[in-house]
């Protein structure tokens, strides 16, 4: 369960008011909030990263809430129809990082914490060698968007 307010986690149960001890909200209330873990493929390199709520519905097509109820039947959430699926489709993903050291391990850690269909994106690098390498342009398509957003990289599942 997470806090509807700050969606940390928390001891709480599904729909009962709590105080949230990490932002202070008074009348927060416990929601189901999803975490997978996920292997990260591109052209250079594999990692592994954690995606956390709104883009784990996103990638496998169900609620927070769904996932919950299936594993409140004592079933486990089977992820093979949803990796068929992404083995067809490109996103492009926004991480963070961080370093964690634990007592026998220590590394960086990744978490998505922006996830794109590439579909709709048209995602080039710049064909000038003058310009450096980190300069990636994305295009929108006509009718989409045009914010820019930071891409770092590239999903292929």
């Amino acid at each position: 369960m997470a806090c509807s307010n700050c969606l940390k986690t928390v001891y709480a149960d599904y729909d009962t008011r709590f105080p949230c001890m990490h932002c202070g909200k008074e009348d927060a209330v416990g929601t189901p909030r999803s975490k997978v873990n996920v292997s990260i493929t591109d052209s250079t390199a594999t990692i592994d990263a954690s995606v956390f709520g709104q883009s784990v519905e996103k990638l496998l097509l169900l609620s927070s809430k769904q996932i919950m109820e299936i594993e409140l039947q004592g079933k486990k959430a089977s992820f093979q129809y949803a990796n068929k699926r992404l083995d067809k489709e490109d996103y492009i993903v926004q991480l963070r990082s961080q370093i964690n050291s634990y007592q026998t391990k220590s590394g960086p850690s990744y978490t998505v914490t922006s996830l794109h269909d590439a579909s709709h994106y048209i995602v080039a690098t710049n064909a000038n060698p003058s310009t450096p390498p980190s300069s990636k342009m994305k295009l929108p398509r006509s009718g989409e968007d045009d914010s820019p957003i930071d891409l770092k990289r590239k999903r292929k599942a």
